[in-house]
């Protein structure tokens, strides 16, 4: 059983002090650091993506590799996750803890237009294979492209990494219902097909009573967490 944090990846206010609170919250009344507590974090994006869109809106590929670049490199992305967690480690003597992460997979709509669609992303995506085409998320073969890109480029490069203190542990679907303005629950079966292809977790927090927050697992969901807070 884990205890992870959704963290917000390119909030300013979010910084070293944040981390360790969020990973070693058991505390004395000194705050002298006693124990662990979360072990894992979910990246999540700002509420406004590069493209234009909004978080549940439909995203673009530019949206996707900042989300990619932020999430390694950015100010609370997993390099500094990766320099605190070892400090904890020599702090608790700890050798063999880990922190697990899970990147967000953004939201991909099949309806062009429209309240999800303002920043026309459905129809031109952006390429992601090089083939000078830009992907049309309004047909399936093109989702699950773009699925098995990310996928492929997030395990590729933390591999490559080489992380001593984290654990690439899976992704997380960022959008919190399903089918509230459309019915979208086929592209989330989609996101976690490619995921258990990768031999990936794939992680869903709806929100308290979000609409079908009760069908994760039919949808190819691994684990879902209802957020009881909202």
């Amino acid at each position: 059983l884990k205890e992870i944090k959704e963290t917000n990846f390119n909030n300013p206010e979010l910084a070293r002090e944040y981390m360790e609170a969020a990973i070693a919250e058991l505390c004395d009344e000194n705050g002298n650091i006693k124990d662990t507590m979360m072990d894992g974090f979910m990246y999540f994006p700002d509420y406004h993506l590069p493209t234009g869109a909004l978080g549940y809106q439909a995203s673009g590929k530019a949206d996707w590799d900042y989300m990619f670049d932020t999430t390694f490199d950015g100010k609370n992305g997993l390099e500094k996750l990766e320099e605190v967690v070892g400090e904890i480690k020599s702090t608790l003597n700890i050798p063999d803890y880990k922190v697990y992460v899970y990147f967000p997979l953004l939201r991909l709509c099949d309806v062009p237009g429209g309240a999800l669609d303002p920043k026309n992303n459905v129809k031109n995506f952006g390429d992601v294979d090089g083939d000078g085409v830009t992907e049309d998320t309004s047909k399936s073969e093109d989702r699950v492209k773009i699925f098995r890109w990310f996928v492929e480029k997030v395990t590729t490069e933390f591999a490559a990494r080489g992380y001593e203190n984290l654990v690439l542990d899976g992704f997380c679907w960022v959008n919190e219902d399903v089918g509230y303005e459309i019915d979208d629950s086929h592209i989330i079966t989609e996101a976690g097909d490619v995921c258990k292809e990768a031999g990936q977790n794939m992680l869903w927090i709806p929100y308290y009573t979000a609409n079908r927050y009760f069908l994760g697992h039919e949808m190819g969901v691994g684990v879902t967490n209802m957020q009881p807070n909202y």
